[in-house]
């Protein structure tokens, strides 16, 4: 069996934590990564997928789900140190515009705190475009519940358990 070890540790900025991940991101270890990530409860966390040496569909279902979780909730996720070959997962899935890939945790903390007005990349930051997967609703009406937001956007993507069985019925 594959092993993720998994660390979680405070930010540079208050509201934000870094979870460390090493190993593998699969149907084997995503139930474990969301457990963690359901632990933290940050307004930002960044995963640091530096030592992140593979990811499958079960575990990019994962961390789409936990974009969803987080975005549903006016959070943010943001992604560092995803080598090419973990990325090359994200863009053959056609999700690569949903994620900012920053190079070094540094980098998306930089950005977390000064977010650019216009809608172009960060620096330090890689997206392309191509996927359904809605943005969240509008969260400047921070008085406005989850139910309430849920009604301005629109369905989210499969869960992982329909991505890693569609997986599983193509093998």
């Amino acid at each position: 069996m594959q092993r993720l070890n998994i660390e979680v540790r405070g930010g540079a900025h208050p509201g934000h934590e870094i979870m460390v991940l090493q190993g593998v991101l699969n149907i084997d270890t995503a139930f474990q990564f969301r457990d963690a990530v359901r632990n933290h409860a940050p307004e930002t966390l960044i995963l640091d997928m530096t030592a992140v040496r593979y990811v499958d569909s079960s575990g990019l279902g994962a961390i789409i789900g936990t974009y969803v979780s987080f975005e549903r909730d006016c959070r943010h996720l943001l992604l560092a140190g995803t080598n090419d070959r973990v990325w090359d997962i994200f863009r053959i899935c056609k999700v690569t515009d949903v994620f900012t890939r920053y190079a070094t945790v540094d980098d998306a903390e930089l950005y977390s705190v000064s977010a650019p007005t216009s809608e172009s990349d960060p620096p330090g930051s890689e997206t392309s475009g191509g996927t359904d997967l809605p943005h969240a609703a509008v969260c400047d009406e921070p008085s406005q519940s989850s139910e309430d937001r849920s009604l301005h956007s629109e369905p989210g993507p499969a869960e992982a358990s329909d991505i890693a069985a569609h997986d599983t019925a193509r093998s």
